[in-house]
């Protein structure tokens, strides 16, 4: 395409590439012949901000949208799995809307569609280390997280993180 690529670029592209071709048919087993269907966005009232997974995804083994979260990185973290599971939570609790580059049978459409009510999973995906995840799992969503939500929320604003524990 004429883009110049310097050698850290091209090594990342090769291990992404090889890494989704070394787990698509572990996706296809566990989820069958998942469709990426766009980006989606999830936003309930009290949560702060909104769940943007990378994509929303239709399984047919599911026989419902399945969110996906993927990380470059060859090494998984903590925050990875609570992102991709609070994601999930968000979704399940208020749907999801795809409005961003929305496809349907490989045919962009430009109409909106909600999936309420029917998020199946989570998958978080990583690609390099060709592996991925099946996320279920609800984080807990009363009163004093999502306090402690917004208190992370408002410290992120002003530059400045929460004391976390570290056992």
């Amino acid at each position: 395409m004429g883009a110049a690529l310097d050698e850290a670029t091209r090594q990342i592209i090769s291990q992404t590439v090889e890494g989704l071709a070394a787990i698509r048919g572990l996706v296809i087993q566990e989820f069958g012949d998942v469709q990426v269907i766009g980006k989606g966005v999830c936003k309930n009232g009290p949560f702060p901000g909104e769940a943007q997974p990378d994509f929303v995804a239709l399984s047919p083994n599911q026989n419902q949208p399945i969110l996906i979260e993927v990380k470059n990185s060859t090494n998984p973290i903590k925050s990875d799995h609570f992102q991709a599971t609070f994601y999930n939570t968000v979704a399940r609790e208020t749907g999801v809307v795809v409005h961003e580059q929305r496809f349907e049978k490989e045919r962009l459409n430009l109409v909106p569609v909600a999936y309420h009510d029917s998020i199946a999973v989570t998958m978080l995906v990583y690609p390099r280390a060709s592996r991925f995840e099946r996320i279920s799992e609800k984080v807990s969503l009363g009163d004093d997280a999502l306090e402690e939500m917004w208190r992370a929320k408002q410290l992120g604003y002003m530059g400045k993180s929460p004391h976390m524990e570290t056992s």
